[in-house]
């Protein structure tokens, strides 16, 4: 579905694209980058004081639309971009999507995906790898799908990603799903704890 929100002194299009597999829809994230205007070398970020942009099921359109989040890496010299989520207790799931724009002012896509998982309650500190994956490809708009072999499932509760920046010093990322069932897309890459069983990770072992 198509709509428009105002923006002053534009207006931005997105599609919404909901998923009722999604259970990631409308939860913020928590980040380690600064909040602050990165023109002004005051932090990596100023678009998203609510940490929704890439929960809230709109996909931006054009690369430069305020539905997506932008980030720089410029303050405290990051290398990547972090991004944590609390799903609120043990979530079993088989798909994570992330779109990304790119190709306008100095905007890239991330170089480099790595998906991570931890049942810590509070601010998780251990945590499990289950896709690290580069990213190659023109500088162009996409979702990058990773997905579990076989339809296997993996449960946590808290999911990280760490998007690394390319040769670009600004990242776009307008839309981020974790899908409790997986749909038909053709897959980028593997979630790659769950090839051979379930993966729980309150014990770390594929049962």
């Amino acid at each position: 579905m198509r709509g428009t929100y105002t923006k002053k002194p534009y207006i931005d299009t997105y599609d919404e694209v909901p998923d009722p597999n999604n259970i990631l829809s409308g939860i913020a994230y928590t980040t380690g980058m600064k909040v602050g205007d990165p023109n002004q070398g005051a932090g990596n970020y100023v678009n998203d004081p609510n940490r929704t942009k890439l929960t809230d099921n709109r996909r931006a359109v054009l690369c430069e639309d305020g539905t997506a989040g932008y980030f720089n890496r410029n303050y405290n010299s990051l290398t990547s971009a972090d991004f944590t989520f609390d799903l609120g207790g043990r979530k079993s799931f088989q798909q994570v999507n992330i779109s990304t724009l790119a190709g306008a002012n100095g905007i890239g896509r991330p170089s480099k995906v790595t998906i991570q998982i931890s049942n810590d309650t509070g601010t998780p500190s251990n945590w499990t790898t289950i896709c690290s994956t580069a990213m190659g490809g023109p500088e162009t708009n996409k979702e990058f799908i990773y997905r579990t072999q076989n339809g296997k499932r993996i449960t946590a509760r808290h999911i990280r990603l760490l998007l690394d920046f390319g040769a670009a010093n600004w990242m776009a990322i307008d839309d981020v799903k974790v899908l409790s069932i997986a749909d038909s897309a053709p897959a980028d890459g593997n979630l790659n704890l769950a090839q051979s069983g379930e993966f729980d990770i309150d014990n770390a072992a594929n049962l």
